[in-house]
């Protein structure tokens, strides 16, 4: 499932992340550039993750609801659940994406450890204090999880912001 959802994530980010590659420069020009690169690609991408899966979501439950890999997520919040791990994994990938073509990398990795220690550290945890492992027990922490994540890589991204130069130089016009 974990495999499917990031083959998900990849699909519908539309490589986002690489394709900032050659504009990144004029993006980081001005405040006002960056902000079209969050606003116009950043959360519309995201926003395009989230409602993909969600539809994709209601394709799958409608084309194989008897399917017994798909019953767990029979439910609309299940749907919900899955769209919402699409759609914040997405967001972290793309925020990771600028962030390490800023050179921010290891404050990135340092952020990707402790995710991984916390997620892992909880899984077994609960599963020590008897609960069994469920794959919503594996779903909720890793988004909640990933929801830390994105609040600090969101954090590094407006400080990124916040050192750009106020120059109101403008985008080519081939740029959104």
């Amino acid at each position: 499932l974990f495999a499917f959802l990031f083959l998900a994530i990849t699909l519908f980010n539309g490589s986002f992340d690489t394709a900032i590659i050659p504009f990144f420069r004029n993006f980081c020009a001005s405040r006002k550039n960056f902000k079209s690169l969050l606003i116009y690609c950043y959360f519309w991408q995201t926003g395009f993750l989230f409602f993909g899966s969600l539809i994709g979501g209601f394709i799958s439950i409608t084309l194989f609801s008897s399917s017994i890999f798909l019953q767990p997520f029979s439910s609309f919040s299940s749907l919900v659940l899955l769209s919402l791990f699409v759609g914040l994994e997405g967001l972290k990938k793309n925020a990771r994406a600028i962030l390490h073509l800023s050179f921010e990398n290891k404050l990135v990795t340092c952020i990707e450890v402790i995710n991984i220690i916390i997620y892992v550290s909880w899984i077994w945890t609960s599963y020590w204090l008897g609960y069994p492992l469920t794959i919503m027990r594996l779903l909720i922490p890793f988004i909640l999880v990933s929801l830390m994540t994105n609040l600090f890589l969101g954090l590094l991204l407006f400080e990124k912001y916040t050192k750009l130069p106020h120059s109101e130089e403008s985008l080519p016009a081939d740029l959104p």
